[in-house]
């Protein structure tokens, strides 16, 4: 058993791996697909390196669990098979919601068998579900039976306001309300995220709230991340900072992906616009 690890920390892991024992996969795989851009690097160099490591290394496992598939492309997927100890008795589980496609990618699902569809959503509270799945599409989801809070909504159209918005909602929940800081999130989708990372820093400062950002994991500490980079993640408290490019761009799915992030607790912030369009979309 190998505990869960990303895919290109997979990838990383094996590749330094195989070095250990005197072969250079990564090089190996530069030298058939070369280019130096880092996007090269992990959709393609990195996924032929993880295959390459198959004729290297002897670990091997009975059972292979990918979870958010949906954003793998083709290249992925062979150094995956190869790490099953039995290619034709091996346990290969792949778990997708197309509705998470954040990334612009498209592969051919190594299956063949019919899918098991999960109707249950073991996550959030009702009233977050009721929001977060009125952005999906497809087979219809159960609402959990676990009651909670309102979805909180906050329009305001500057976005120093609205960064004050966010901060202080963070402050209410850890200062006044209890919160552990590691419980809450802030999840951002507006641009330049520079500039929202930059006001909140100094928001939350003042408020003596300590943050961090983009750094999971660190306790006492809330999180500031994107929705792209928290997706397939939760957290208890999540406010959702969306701009008006999820609107005008119709990015359903970073309201949906943001939304359901949050198991308890959920503040969305924006200008009236952003307000006005998810609300009338959500009821």
């Amino acid at each position: 058993m190998i505990q869960a690890q990303s895919y290109h920390q997979l990838c990383d892991r094996r590749i330094r791996q195989a070095q250990q024992k005197r072969s250079d996969i990564f090089k190996e795989a530069v030298e058939a697909y070369p280019g130096t851009s880092d996007q090269h690097r992990f959709d393609v160099q990195m996924p032929y390196a993880l295959a390459l490591s198959a004729d290297v290394l002897e670990e091997r496992f009975d059972a292979v669990v990918v979870d958010e598939a949906q954003d793998f492309s083709d290249e992925y997927w062979l150094g995956v098979e190869l790490l099953l100890r039995d290619q034709d008795n091996g346990f290969l589980y792949i778990f997708i919601d197309e509705n998470q496609t954040l990334y612009p990618r498209t592969a051919n699902l190594p299956v063949e068998d019919e899918p098991f569809y999960l109707t249950n959503n073991c996550r959030n509270t009702a009233p977050i579900h009721e929001v977060g799945y009125r952005f999906y599409e497809g087979s219809p989801i159960d609402s959990p039976e676990i009651p909670g809070q309102s979805v909180i909504w906050t329009g305001v159209d500057s976005i120093e306001d609205q960064a004050d918005a966010v901060a202080n909602r963070v402050y209410q929940w850890v200062h006044d309300e209890g919160l552990k800081s590691e419980d809450v999130a802030v999840l951002v989708a507006i641009r330049p995220k520079s500039l929202a990372y930059e006001l909140l820093v100094l928001r939350m400062a003042a408020l003596g709230v300590e943050c961090v950002i983009e750094c999971h994991g660190k306790g006492k500490c809330v999180l500031i991340d994107t929705v792209s980079r928290f997706k397939g993640l939760e957290v208890q408290a999540a406010v959702l900072w969306l701009g008006d490019e999820v609107i005008d761009e119709a990015q359903w799915e970073v309201a949906y992906v943001g939304a359901t992030r949050a198991k308890s607790l959920l503040n969305i912030v924006g200008t009236m616009k952003v307000v006005k369009a998810l609300r009338s979309r959500a009821q």
